[in-house]
């Protein structure tokens, strides 16, 4: 009767066990929870769960119940699966020994180990595979274990093994997890899950960056009132034209180029918008991932690509006709030119060499300042007065029509800085205040240095520069849209000046008053 009132108080606890095992997902918590269930329910002194490692012969874990932390601490070191434990992980079926210390496998106990008697080992087995051991040892009544304690444990053992199995999915997908949100949130792209309320569910960094919004403040919302988005006309579209409605109702990947989007500090941008359904298991579209890009510089680079190509068709259209005109003429066989329209003729092709050479010259140094920036500069110390003055020479021809005021200190001490290209800034901005001011007005240049700062000036008297134009007045290619004939450049002298100035640590500016003239004034450390 005894034996049978053990028997049943071991299998209720055995119940009770597995389905304390399924309480918890988390592997270490889960592991541990074995051993300390697997000693309760046999009723033993201790307990161990050895885990393997990958090759399945040796032990990546050691789970202990029955030992206080004071008596853990002071074990020499935990077993790695030498002797006797080597011989049940070898043996991969159930092991009962009556005296650990006469058996031929044992290898005795480390340094502080506490003395065990008995021994009853199974293995941890799932889906054919060994996860590891349970270890008990000393049953608490001083008996040698029985066949009904290893029915039990190797009972228990398949609960813990599922447990334990379960575990490790869940870790793994935890694991997973967190890549995916660590690689979402690495995306510069706004990308989120919507469902089919449209309400955000998920949401990446790049979501609250566009949105300007914490990730508390965004989920649960409804896409229609975070996403403002704007066709290309300025028109706010309707929730039923938002791109995850289609996702929804075809079930089909889906794309929109044409959306702007307006985020709090009132910009509007460009942006792509990609969305892809997300399935249940009946195979129905329940959410959609919604990825946002931002195309402002894909835009940009189009807008470029027409600029160049109307540079092309135009500013190098224009002077190889002129050069393939007059030098056709020269060599009509039927016209006898003089000597002096000759002259003018190879002059003509000359000058328009000349623009072709410069606008090649422009094109390469923007893409020389673009690529290599302050890497391209070669400073020293220049005394600014013959800068400019070096400067003025250089453009002399493009001035002749004009009064050109030099008011540049020549007491003015040195700076640091790639000479020659500052000489480039200050030649480019005298010779565009010679083009857009009529002749016989005064083009004035002043500098001063101040606070470590070396600061040039170059004011014209031409019409100014409209408020409209003075944002854009550095950009590429940007020619300002006026009823005064078309003045010839290729767009890029205003650009490499910034980008020179800029290489340098420096700033470019423009001051101007509609019909009072502007004056362009950039500033350097003075000690480079």
């Amino acid at each position: 009767m005894a034996e049978l009132a053990r028997r049943e108080r071991q299998l209720v606890g055995l119940q009770k066990a597995s389905l304390a095992l399924t309480e918890d997902l988390d592997l270490q918590s889960v592991l541990q929870r074995v051993a300390d269930l697997s000693r309760e329910v046999v009723g033993t002194r201790y307990a161990a769960l050895g885990v393997l490692d990958a090759s399945g012969q040796r032990l990546s874990d050691f789970i202990t119940a029955g030992l206080d932390p004071k008596e853990r601490r002071k074990i020499a070191h935990l077993p790695s699966g030498e002797g006797l434990l080597g011989y049940l992980i070898r043996e991969g079926r159930p092991v009962r020994v009556d005296h650990i210390a006469g058996h031929p496998d044992s290898a005795g106990f480390c340094a502080n180990h506490p003395p065990m008697g008995s021994l009853l080992g199974v293995p941890v087995i799932s889906r054919g595979s060994v996860l590891g051991d349970l270890y008990l040892s000393d049953k608490l009544d001083g008996q040698p274990f029985t066949e009904d304690d290893e029915r039990t444990l190797v009972q228990f053992a398949a609960h813990a093994a599922a447990a334990i199995e379960n575990a490790r999915q869940y870790d793994a997908a935890m694991a997973e997890r967190s890549t995916l949100v660590a690689i979402l949130d690495s995306m510069k792209e706004a990308v989120y899950e919507v469902d089919a309320s449209g309400r955000l569910t998920r949401v990446n960094r790049g979501t609250c960056r566009l949105l300007g919004r914490q990730a508390d403040d965004i989920l649960g919302r409804r896409a229609a009132e975070l996403f403002r988005w704007e066709d290309a006309g300025g028109r706010l579209l309707e929730d039923e034209e938002y791109l995850y409605r289609e996702t929804l109702r075809t079930g089909v990947r889906s794309e929109a180029t044409d959306r702007f989007f307006r985020p709090p500090d009132g910009r509007r941008i460009p942006v792509a918008i990609s969305s892809a359904p997300i399935f249940d298991a009946r195979g129905n579209a329940v959410a959609a991932v919604e990825v946002v890009r931002d195309i402002t510089h894909e835009r940009e680079a189009e807008t470029l690509k027409d600029q160049i190509i109307s540079l092309v068709s135009h500013e190098l259209r224009t002077p190889l006709g002129h050069i393939k005109g007059f030098a056709s003429s020269l060599l009509e066989p039927d016209v006898e030119w003089d000597e002096a329209t000759q002259r003018d003729f190879i002059t003509e092709i000359d000058r328009e060499a000349d623009r072709l050479a410069a606008l090649v010259s422009d094109l390469l140094d923007m893409s020389k300042i673009e690529s290599a920036g302050a890497a391209s500069l070669e400073k020293g110390h220049v005394r600014p007065a013959e800068l400019v003055q070096q400067a003025l020479a250089a453009v002399s021809r493009a001035t002749s029509d004009h009064m050109v005021a030099n008011e540049v200190p020549a007491d003015l001490p040195e700076i640091v800085a790639d000479g020659p290209q500052i000489e480039r800034v200050v030649a480019n901005l005298v010779e565009n205040a010679a083009k857009y001011s009529d002749p016989g007005t005064t083009i004035r240049l002043t500098a001063r240095t101040e606070g470590g700062e070396f600061t040039c000036c170059v004011a014209d008297e031409g019409p100014g520069v409209p408020p409209e134009y003075r944002d854009q007045i550095f950009e590429k290619f940007f020619r300002i849209k006026s009823g005064r004939p078309r003045t010839p450049g290729t767009g890029l002298g205003l650009p490499i000046c910034k980008g020179i100035i800029e290489a340098h640590g420096g700033r470019i500016w423009l001051e101007s008053e509609e019909g009072k003239g502007s004056t362009f004034c950039f500033s350097l450390p003075a000690a480079g």
